[in-house]
């Protein structure tokens, strides 16, 4: 697949996503808004429908998440042809920081440990259950930031495949 074809098929459709997802995000941390930041006694009390809300916000953030890195992080190597099968994604990454697509790759790994240890509900320990709900709620932020900057490298480096 030539770079042309990579921005067509694989980068365009990975920026609409995660830009659908951190949308979708932003919604639902806003009607989370009141809801963090919790302790284990706050979380107990939660209702059906708060805990939607933040199951919502969780599901979003990890398809955020994954979608930049699964698929938006892979066409930016792939369309600048500096993709290689052979190395790790931590090299990826680190690449992709000196490249200046992310702002830091260990932050993208923490944010990834936390998207990992966040989607596992502890039903015996509501007090980890709201803490990983708390830093969930402050990487959004973060999580954000890689994306944008991401994107601002797609189209200063992409544009005119778009």
């Amino acid at each position: 697949m030539n770079p042309r074809e990579v921005v067509e098929l694989r980068l365009r459709p990975a920026i609409r996503e995660s830009e659908r997802h951190l949308a979708r995000l932003h919604y639902a941390a806003e009607q989370g808004k009141g809801l963090v930041p919790l302790d284990a006694e706050a979380y107990n009390a939660l209702s059906d429908s708060d805990l939607a809300v933040l199951d919502q916000m969780l599901f979003r953030f990890g398809r955020l998440q994954d979608a930049i890195g699964q698929r938006l992080l892979p066409a930016i190597l792939r369309a600048g042809q500096d993709w290689r099968d052979d190395e790790t994604f931590l090299d990826k990454l680190n690449r992709l920081e000196k490249l200046g697509v992310l702002p830091s790759a260990s932050d993208w790994v923490q944010l990834r440990d936390l998207r990992n240890h966040a989607m596992h509900e502890y039903p015996d320990d509501p007090e980890v259950n709201a803490a990983n709900l708390n830093k969930i709620f402050d990487g959004i932020a973060k999580l954000e930031r890689n994306l944008l900057q991401a994107r601002r490298f797609a189209d200063e480096h992409f544009s005119d495949a778009y």
